[in-house]
């Protein structure tokens, strides 16, 4: 499966994406809601000759694995688990932590405002 989105749908929808796919995209760039990237399930003889490697289309795109869908999966939940209301702006916050400090997101320890949330990607 190959599917081009960007982290808004991503994180709107988590349980809607294969447990067992990553998500690859330009780590060169600062992420946003719109920043495109790929899901993909990598095949086991990929993963079997190389752990490190990447699929051809990542390559291609110049991309890079960011996280698999369970962890973007978990990351959701807990943020929701924080604060039911929740918006892209504050899931794209708790994906940004999660991803630079390797743990979830404390909101009540964050100097966090929620903000509206808007995205511009199509897919």
């Amino acid at each position: 499966m190959r599917e081009e989105t960007c982290f808004s749908q991503i994180l709107a929808s988590p349980k809607s994406w294969p447990w067992n796919h990553h998500v690859y995209a330009d780590n060169t760039a600062d992420w946003t809601l719109n920043t495109p990237c790929l899901v993909l399930k990598q095949d086991a003889e990929e993963l079997d000759d190389d752990p490190d490697a990447l699929p051809r289309q990542v390559i291609d795109r110049g991309f890079d694995h960011v996280l698999g869908i369970q962890d973007f999966q978990m990351i959701i939940s807990n943020a929701i688990q924080q604060n039911s209301q929740a918006t892209l702006d504050d899931l794209m916050e708790a994906f940004l932590h999660y991803y630079d400090n390797d743990a979830y997101i404390d909101f009540a320890e964050t100097n966090h405002t929620p903000n509206s949330s808007q995205s511009d990607c199509m897919t």
